[in-house]
């Protein structure tokens, strides 16, 4: 897969990236992503699987895990931590009929 697929904009400045993740506990902006999680949802050929990407990079194929998701689209979660306070936090989206839904939620106990 090209990048252009990927990332289809080149980021010339600082102003073309978009705006910044802002931790939900302290609101610093310094955050750094430690795991990417994307689960199949509940299509009967991928029923329950999700594939795990570390911050090490580690790749994991998880049978067995249930989606938040409970139509048949995927999920998608990429935890962060932030750098300034060591909060935890994490931003998912749900799929279901062509509507993304995107939620910004700290980790339990530390809101």
């Amino acid at each position: 897969m090209s990048q252009e697929i990927i990332f289809p904009n080149k980021f010339s400045a600082i102003d073309d990236m978009g705006d910044e993740i802002k931790c939900p506990v302290c609101g610093d902006i310094y955050s750094r992503p430690i795991r990417t999680i994307v689960l199949s949802g509940n299509d009967e050929r991928a029923r329950d699987t999700a594939i795990v990407i570390k911050e090490n990079k580690d790749i994991e194929h998880i049978v067995g895990i249930k989606s938040p998701n409970r139509n048949r689209s995927m999920s998608a979660v990429i935890e962060f931590e932030c750098e300034k306070k060591r909060h935890h936090f994490s931003i998912s989206m749900l799929f279901h009929k062509g509507i993304t839904y995107f939620n910004i939620q700290p980790k339990e106990g530390e809101a």
